[in-house]
């Protein structure tokens, strides 16, 4: 069993939290207001996974971090949809809602991760997964597939979203140099919310063609990188600081 939630005079976070949602809420276009949201969101989820980790076992940091990333974005779409409202609960109310969310998703991931080693203990089932030695004919195809399915993808991104993906994915920028870019023009808190929404989206689209959108091809990322400067040059030029 966790331990209890710290008392209500110490729960400065949630009090802030109600703040910047019934400011997203009255201004649904101020997309600084909804990075600091999403800031705030990962600050205590991260909080409340420290302490659940204390009695249920610690993440790797990959692992960690994608589960903080998932869950963030997770709260922060309930509060964008009114499925949750924080600006009407109580601060203790707020601490036991993220509380929860965060304890269900590692208890999710431990029990994945058992059933993953036991998949991978069992011989049998090691040599039904193991992949052979593909032809160069069939690697081919699978690039070919793969970069049209994911350009296909992207392509239904909106296009500052598309952008500020590509500058991720293909150049690594960060987050604040991605937000002073004239394309994006935005928070670096709303960029990381909007860079997480289009992972989710294009995750959603490539498993809906029955592709994984971490399964790059060998080979595959050079074509990619020159098909998707062809849909915009990159920073090269622009000022970027």
């Amino acid at each position: 069993m966790s331990s209890p939630p710290p008392p209500p005079d110490r729960l400065t976070w949630p009090r802030h939290l109600a703040q910047l949602a019934q400011t997203a809420a009255d201004a649904p276009e101020n997309e600084s207001a909804r990075g600091d949201l999403w800031l705030l969101l990962q600050s205590a989820v991260s909080a409340c996974l420290t302490r659940h980790e204390q009695s249920l076992g610690r993440h790797s940091p990959q692992d960690r971090e994608d589960l903080i990333s998932e869950k963030s974005l997770d709260l922060l779409s309930r509060i964008d949809s009114g499925q949750w409202k924080p600006q009407h609960s109580e601060p203790q109310k707020i601490y036991g809602y993220v509380s929860s969310a965060i304890r269900n998703g590692l208890v999710d991931d431990i029990r994945a991760n058992v059933r993953k080693r036991r998949i991978l203990a069992e011989p049998d089932t090691l040599d039904a997964i193991r992949p052979t030695s593909p032809s160069h004919a069939n690697v081919e195809a699978d690039q070919r597939t793969f970069a049209e399915a994911l350009t296909e993808c992207v392509g239904r991104l909106g296009a500052r979203h598309r952008v500020i993906w590509i500058f991720r994915t293909f150049y690594d920028m960060p987050s604040k140099k991605i937000a002073v870019h004239p394309d994006v023009a935005a928070s670096p808190g709303h960029v990381d919310v909007i860079q997480l929404e289009c992972r989710k989206k294009i995750t959603a689209c490539m498993e809906s063609k029955g592709l994984r959108s971490h399964d790059l091809p060998p080979g595959c990322f050079a074509s990619l990188w020159e098909a998707f400067r062809a849909i915009h040059p990159g920073p090269e030029g622009d000022h970027v600081p």
